[in-house]
């Protein structure tokens, strides 16, 4: 298996507090770090009004060691961030991490964090590094016309996350990305108290290890394998014969825990989740990947392939199509649908419709800092007033399936509101080669009034 070198870019403004990111935020960097294997290289950088490294602290990237305590120092100096930065240097931080990953080798990879806009420091597009930057959006506040650009120069991916509860289906497609695994399954769920979720996840009959992950959204709420009870949540494995599997895992983290599994029995696992709880639901994320084994690499033969504009104009039909592909094997059983998560106004139209009430209306400090425009900085206050009761930047979820092409699953989608418009497509199907499959993507549009 390639070994890969990354840092995670954290946005350490205040506003990351005050719009409750940092939770969240914290939560799943550690996972993300956590899921790295050993021979993987990483660092942490964190940014606001300037730059620095969280980890290490020596300026050079770390290697993960078999016993995984480089994995868990930097979790550990994460859980130390304090979010109360007065600006947004975008800029600087990108700079910082090419200290750490200009002179590495490949593949490398950063990935870019933010809520906010670019206030302080050099331009981001003048310091971009000649590698992937993973620029993730955080929020409707964010500069996301910004980060697409980022991505996009740097041949790397941008994507958007609705709320800090999306996040780490992002960092799982990242991981996914950069190590060359199959992604096999990627779903946020919410689990009420006293009740349950199942996360299917089909692993291949080809050699190689498994990666399975529960991550949720409170670190006050405890892992057992046992019974919750109390504010605890039950983590078990369900194996491809339907029994609960004896495996604990390997990673028992602050609102996380993580299976590494070697030479998982091929067939259908499940991530059992039972929530006891004290009080309101709790978001959880399950997550599957596999890894080809060290000597057989025949795992990422079955490719899949989103292909679909990353930047459209609104008012258009999207197209979306899917590539299945193994060596020309036919596959059989495809079934593949896409959940899609997009804004029901668009923020242009927000300021127009709460115009009046805007008016009387005090920007938040640490919006400002964060270099959101005025107008914007009014909206985010004035939704900030209305919530819970009323989401005036709210999202919608809906889903697509797809038609049979001569080559490819096609579908379309609707772009009737501006902004970023957040793609998972799940796919299932049998193959002669490997049997049983399933596949997750995660892909972001910006959807635009202006030329594509």
């Amino acid at each position: 298996m390639t070994s890969v070198s990354v840092v995670p870019i954290v946005d350490t403004s205040y506003s990351m507090t005050s719009e409750g990111y940092v939770a969240q935020t914290v939560i799943d960097t550690k996972a993300f770090l956590r899921l790295l294997k050993p021979g993987d290289k990483l660092a942490v950088v964190a940014y606001d009004t300037t730059a620095r490294n969280v980890y290490t602290s020596n300026g050079s990237l770390a290697t993960v060691d078999l016993a995984l305590t480089v994995t868990a120092n930097a979790a550990g100096e994460v859980d130390k961030l304090s979010f109360t930065g007065g600006s947004t240097a975008i800029g600087l931080g990108l700079q910082q991490t090419r200290t750490f990953l200009d002179s590495a080798s490949l593949p490398k990879a950063c990935v870019l964090l933010t809520d906010g806009f670019q206030n302080e420091g050099p331009p981001p597009l003048d310091v971009l590094p000649s590698y992937p930057v993973m620029a993730c959006a955080m929020g409707p506040h964010s500069d996301q016309d910004l980060l697409k650009l980022i991505a996009q120069r740097t041949g790397g991916e941008f994507f958007y996350a609705p709320r800090a509860a999306d996040m780490m289906k992002v960092y799982n497609k990242i991981r996914s990305n950069t190590a060359s695994a199959a992604l096999l399954a990627n779903q946020l769920v919410d689990i009420p108290k006293n009740d349950y979720r199942l996360i299917p996840a089909t692993v291949s009959q080809r050699p190689g290890g498994a990666q399975i992950s529960a991550v949720w959204s409170n670190a006050e709420v405890t892992y057992t394998r046992g019974s919750p009870s109390g504010n605890q949540l039950s983590v078990t494995l369900v194996d491809p014969s339907g029994s609960t599997s004896p495996l604990n895992p390997t990673i028992i983290g602050n609102g996380f825990v993580i299976y590494n599994v070697d030479n998982p029995a091929p067939g259908e696992w499940q991530v059992q989740l039972e929530f006891a709880g004290a009080g309101q639901a709790i978001n959880c994320t399950g997550g599957a990947l596999q890894y080809p084994s060290s000597t057989h690499n025949a795992i990422a033969e079955l490719q899949l392939n989103v292909d679909i504009a990353r930047t459209h104009n609104v008012g258009r039909p999207l197209e979306l199509k899917l590539n299945l592909n193994e060596g020309g094997e036919p596959l059989t059983n495809v079934r593949a649908h896409a959940s899609v998560i997009r804004p029901t106004i668009s923020l242009a139209n927000a300021l127009i419709k709460y115009h009046d009430q805007l008016g009387s209306v005090r920007a938040n400090p640490a919006h400002i800092s964060r270099g959101v425009p005025e107008s914007q900085a009014k909206l985010a206050a004035l939704r900030q007033q209305l919530l819970p009761e009323q989401d005036i930047l709210a999202h919608q979820q809906s889903v697509v399936h797809f038609q049979q092409g001569e080559k490819q699953l096609i579908s379309q989608l609707d772009t009737p509101v501006s902004g970023s418009y957040t793609i998972q497509v799940e796919i299932t199907g049998e193959s002669p080669v490997t049997g049983p499959f399933s596949r997750s993507e995660l892909v972001s549009v910006l959807v635009t009034d202006k030329s594509a």
